[in-house]
């Protein structure tokens, strides 16, 4: 009997080899890399956005997890544009620590972009379209010092930008701009769109006013529609 119970019994004098995530199949270890070093991205119309500093402790541990985990961290990561020099100089936490080398910059396929509809672009179209052309993800958050006070024309400069994956126009201004600048952008590289007065006529007055009656505010999940007496709240959906 205790023969046979030593048969069965694991050897615990003999140590276990020690596991490593390179030992790891590269699918496993690219999602792995992803959980440390892309942090979730805050919900649309959020207040007082803070993003999350990721750890970048893992791509210092060798040389191969650096050269596996770094392209994914700049290309799967949503920077922020420089309000001037758009894609040179971007920073992901903090403007005050801007990433300046362009072979890394060149890894980067998301970006965000402020942009003030009541002061004039220091950038034209053809620098707009050699920045964002065919970038996987654009995200442009449009501002005013006053609401209503100013028309759509800083927002024109991106009409040229095209091949973009996912493109999203938020903030100040008509919704109306916002759907029409998303197409332009999501289409085709080289593909010619129409101007926004010619895609209102193909949309149709009613949808349009639709749109442009609709403001939504930052507070999450809350629409407002704007009528002749004022704003009024219109659901929680």
């Amino acid at each position: 009997m205790l023969s046979a119970l030593t048969i069965l019994s694991p050897d615990i004098s003999t140590p276990s080899k020690a596991s490593s995530l390179l030992d790891l199949p590269a699918e496993i270890r690219n999602s792995i890399y992803r959980l440390v070093l892309v942090p979730p991205r805050p919900a649309l119309h959020t207040q007082h956005i803070t993003k999350q500093s990721p750890n970048l402790a893992l791509i210092h541990t060798c040389r191969q997890i650096h050269s596996e985990a770094m392209p994914l961290f700049y290309s799967e990561n949503a920077f922020s544009a420089h309000p001037s020099l758009l894609t040179s100089m971007p920073w992901l936490i903090h403007p005050a620590r801007p990433i300046c080398s362009p072979n890394v910059i060149r890894w980067i396929r998301r970006w965000e972009l402020g942009v003030r509809l009541d002061c004039d672009a220091r950038y034209g179209p053809e620098g707009a379209e050699r920045a964002f052309n065919g970038m996987q993800e654009l995200e442009i958050e449009a501002h005013e010092a006053m609401f209503d006070a100013t028309g759509p024309d800083v927002l024109f400069v991106f009409k040229g930008i095209r091949g973009v994956g996912c493109a999203n126009v938020r903030g100040s201004g008509k919704k109306s701009v916002h759907r029409w600048l998303e197409e332009c952008m999501m289409a085709p590289l080289g593909k010619v769109m129409d101007g926004y007065d010619e895609w209102k006529i193909r949309k149709g007055e009613e949808q349009v006013r639709q749109m442009d009656n609709e403001l939504y505010l930052k507070a999450p999940f809350v629409l407002y529609h704007r009528e002749a007496g004022g704003l009024t709240v219109d659901g929680s959906g």
